[in-house]
């Protein structure tokens, strides 16, 4: 459990004792502290969403569970793999879907015992 300081504290009660949440658009925008996440695009879904399909369709059941998000043209992906090579596969996956600018590949390699 993280520490707070008592600021943390005090911004925390300000903002759960404002009486008017602020409103969020029909466009999915959301503002929490005065900052506005934008609704994701389309674009954004549809790549996720290749890249997900891309890595069910592997024969290799770990990659076939590893998380993807995208923001923009950047693919993230993560998950716990049992080799690199494992990890390598999943980074070129992803880049072989059309409009993927990046690959951030944060899978974690743990081996297997064995």
């Amino acid at each position: 459990m993280p520490h707070l300081s008592q600021e943390d504290i005090e911004q925390l009660k300000f903002v759960t004792a404002s009486s008017d949440p602020a409103p969020v658009s029909q466009e999915s925008q959301t503002t929490l502290s005065n900052t506005t996440v934008p609704a994701r695009t389309e674009c954004e879904t549809r790549i996720e969403e290749s890249v997900a399909k891309k890595l069910r369709r592997s024969s290799y059941w770990e990659v076939q569970a590893i998380s993807v998000s995208c923001k923009g043209e950047i693919v993230t992906l993560r998950g716990p793999l049992s080799s690199f090579f494992l990890k390598q596969l999943v980074q070129e996956i992803a880049r072989s879907v059309p409009d993927v600018d990046q690959v951030l590949n944060e899978c974690t390699v743990v081996p297997s015992d064995r």
